[in-house]
């Protein structure tokens, strides 16, 4: 990951040909077109069209990547069918009509293209509906990854979600440039740079894989990450698209991870809208990384790890899906990644420390989920009752959990998240927090807990411990204004950070409060030139003391927390990423709260050098001011 060329802000003093631009030594040359066909224009200072038809340029420079690589630029769209700027890769550098670019089409209704140039054939690879209408100058971003059998291919258009393809064509462009284009009208190009995509020692990314609803045995592949994952983390609800949306709706959501085909876990719940007596259900696995119920409580679908790819992953389906859905992911990878495992123990039978965990390595970090299910996995029972946790040590941890009464008359929910446990389960019934454990230490192959509270339930947590890396665990408030939300003292720039909010104030141990609601997100700043651009976001409510039931969920692609309505399931508000710092990252609001909400987040980055200091993650200044501490 590394941004080899650009900014290209296209200045000049006069209009320029693109093949003699700049003055000083070339950077472009065409593989379509010749002479004042594109031209650096010195009133705009971008590329413009110097007469009717398509051309495309390749750049020459000496830094522009041939291999792996993305482009990305700011492109004008014009609503007309194949009016648009273009940005390339793999482009032939013998000058030939030979490359891979995306266009817009808003004229139609799959306006997002992603089209192979075979000596000036063009192919369609994949096109998709985003949600996208109307003129307007955009952010276009494609990427290129790999050069045998298949060449995986990404692009995205503003903040939409991104298209993805897999090339195994006989014609797969295998080497080559990145470039520009503008097709058949008056728009332009500006801003232009390259990522040669250069491999950090710890390495993200993070994105969504639509899981249809193929029979047991179908795959599905997340292409493009740009290396092998180690590690999946994995989080979904049953909803599925491409844009942005939140409804009331049947919730089934859940949380899994991979690290092999044999070594995966998962937990799923299940929120029946509507019903008059509440309908909620629990289900845990050690068999599948993904799975729904349906609103009795079945099994509605299943799917496992079939593969970690050279540039992706692929999951297969065990159970099929009714319907299809979008599962989230954050896969993690590179060379610091050194150690990982999952695995499961009992609550215990006491309070006070406890030693966890048979691995053959010493873990650095351990992230923890349930849905308080005490028989072994797989394994279902009544009520919703999911929890997620993770921790660094004994001041870096944070913990999300929530609950909704099964067969109740009316619906009966809370929802628990503070920064000094790292496992909750709350009762049913009551919602009260009746099983919680703080972190303790890592040792050789193992860690240390103390459970503070527990009950005779003997219930399951399953845990994902990793070794190699930097990780630190935070945590942030939302605002009520559009200032910054600064993080601060990592150990280095997070290569990915999770999310998990109950969008509401931070809670006083041992006590939830009423309205179910989780928010779970995620972005990666693997893009060294926008490096805040790719982010998911997911969040659930089930409204407490309503006489029908009053689920919902949101699904976003430009944001990292969401907070819906409990009554409604509208957008409350949107936290996104604004900046990723050498030791830290900015958050920003896009749709402000109406009261602060407690986050917490795991950092995920680079092995620190030796002998280099880590420094606790600090809080922001906000939070300072308010005296709470990590």
């Amino acid at each position: 990951m590394a941004l080899v060329f650009g900014p290209d802000e296209f200045t000049v003093g006069a209009d320029t040909n693109i093949d003699a631009y700049p003055a000083a030594g070339a950077d472009y040359a065409y593989n379509v077109g010749s002479g004042s066909n594109l031209t650096v224009n010195a009133a705009n200072d971008r590329v413009q069209r110097g007469v009717a038809g398509s051309f495309v340029a390749r750049l020459i420079d000496a830094a522009a990547p041939t291999g792996n690589q993305e482009v990305i630029l700011d492109g004008d769209n014009i609503n007309l069918a194949e009016a648009s700027a273009i940005p390339m890769t793999r482009a032939a550098t013998g000058g030939t009509d030979d490359l891979y670019f995306t266009d817009m089409n808003t004229g139609i209704a799959n306006e997002v293209q992603l089209y192979r140039d075979d000596a000036g054939t063009s192919v369609l690879l994949a096109n998709g509906d985003r949600g996208l209408s109307g003129a307007a100058t955009r952010r276009m971003r494609l990427r290129a990854v790999g050069s045998g059998t298949a060449i995986s291919l990404e692009t995205q258009i503003d903040d939409t979600r991104p298209l993805t393809f897999s090339d195994t064509a006989a014609n797969r462009k295998t080497s080559g440039p990145p470039g520009l284009g503008i097709l058949d009208t008056a728009t332009f190009v500006d801003n232009l740079s390259v990522d040669d995509l250069a491999a950090t020692g710890f390495q993200a990314r993070c994105g969504t894989l639509t899981v249809g609803t193929g029979a047991a045995g179908t795959t599905y592949a997340a292409v493009a990450l740009g290396f092998q994952p180690k590690v999946l983390i994995l989080w979904w609800t049953k909803r599925n698209g491409n844009v942005n949306a939140a409804a009331d709706a049947d919730v089934s959501s859940g949380f899994g991870v991979a690290v092999t085909t044999t070594d995966r876990r998962a937990i799923a719940w299940q929120d029946d809208h509507a019903a008059t007596t509440m309908a909620t259900d629990s289900y845990h696995s050690d068999a599948a990384c993904v799975a729904t119920l349906t609103i009795a409580g079945a099994v509605d679908g299943l799917a496992d790890l079939s593969s970690l790819d050279v540039d992706g992953f692929t999951l297969v389906v065990d159970d099929a899906f009714a319907t299809a859905i979008s599962v989230n992911y954050l896969a993690l990878g590179g060379a610091d990644l050194t150690n990982m495992a999952t695995g499961v123990f009992n609550e215990p039978g006491a309070t006070g420390n406890h030693t966890e965990g048979a691995l053959g390595f010493t873990p650095d970090f351990v992230m923890f989920f349930s849905t308080g299910i005490g028989a072994a996995a797989p394994g279902a029972k009544v009520h919703a009752t999911p929890m997620i946790g993770a921790a660094t040590s004994s001041t870096q941890r944070g913990v999300t959990a929530i609950s909704s009464e099964d067969a109740a008359a009316d619906s009966d929910t809370y929802r628990y998240s503070l920064s000094s446990e790292c496992i909750a389960v709350l009762e049913a019934a009551t919602g009260t927090p009746d099983y919680r454990e703080d972190f303790v230490s890592f040792g050789s192959g193992t860690f240390t807990l103390n459970c503070i509270e527990r009950t005779a339930g003997a219930r399951r947590v399953h845990y994902l411990a990793l070794a190699g890396g930097a990780y630190q665990v935070g945590n942030l408030l939302t605002k009520t204004d559009g200032t910054d939300i600064a993080v601060t003292g990592l150990a280095n720039r997070p290569r990915a950070v999770f999310f998990a909010s109950h969008c509401a104030a931070e809670d006083t141990a041992n006590t939830s409060v009423a309205q179910a609601k989780f928010s779970m997100g995620a972005f990666d700043s693997q893009s060294a030139i926008d490096p805040a651009r790719n982010r998911v976001a997911r969040c659930t409510k089930h409204e407490d003391a309503s006489t029908a039931a009053d689920t919902g969920d949101a699904m976003r692609f430009d944001a990292v927390y969401a907070n819906i309505l409990v009554t409604t399931a509208a957008i409350d508000a949107l936290m996104d990423i604004k900046s990723v710092e050498s030791t830290g990252f900015t958050c920003v609001m896009d749709d402000v709260e109406t009261a602060a909400s407690f986050v917490w987040y795991v950092a995920f980055g680079d092995e620190p050098a030796a002998g280099a200091a880590v420094s606790a993650p600090m809080r922001t200044r906000q939070m300072a001011l308010t005296g709470a501490g990590l």
